[in-house]
């Protein structure tokens, strides 16, 4: 299932095995056993990123995923290059998007996750620079 706007699935191609579906991640999103994420939270407060994060909860299964593929910023910011360049993603957030999203720490993706159901979190780092 690629699920995303109805305006944006009206114009995504046929491909072989893929159904696209239109809705409203605020509403409800599709029942899955896994769910597959990418830059999509980072445009979003913590309550409404909560609100997608419960709505995901309720489409998995007991034993489902999500996988939310995202940066995250140290806990302790610091002057490197991986901090730098996360914190000028923010700007850009701020600037082109929306004024309230963020990028986030281990922590507060864990709490964040913690208030939407999901109590069994684990975090991999995938590149480390």
């Amino acid at each position: 299932i690629n699920f995303d706007l109805p305006e944006v699935v009206g114009e995504a191609p046929s491909i072989l095995g893929v159904t696209h579906i239109g809705g409203d991640t605020f509403k409800s999103i599709p029942a899955a056993d896994a769910i597959f994420m990418k830059w999509v939270l980072t445009t979003w407060t913590d309550d409404e990123y909560k609100l997608i994060m419960e709505n995901c909860y309720k489409a998995l299964p007991a034993r489902g995923k999500l996988i939310a593929c995202k940066p995250v910023l140290l806990d302790d910011s610091n002057e490197s290059q991986r901090t730098r360049a996360l914190l000028e993603g923010d700007i850009f957030v701020m600037t082109i998007y929306r004024a309230k999203g963020k990028h986030r720490t281990e922590q507060e993706f864990k709490q964040l996750g913690f208030s939407a159901g999901f109590l069994h979190l684990r975090l991999y780092r995938v590149l480390d620079y």
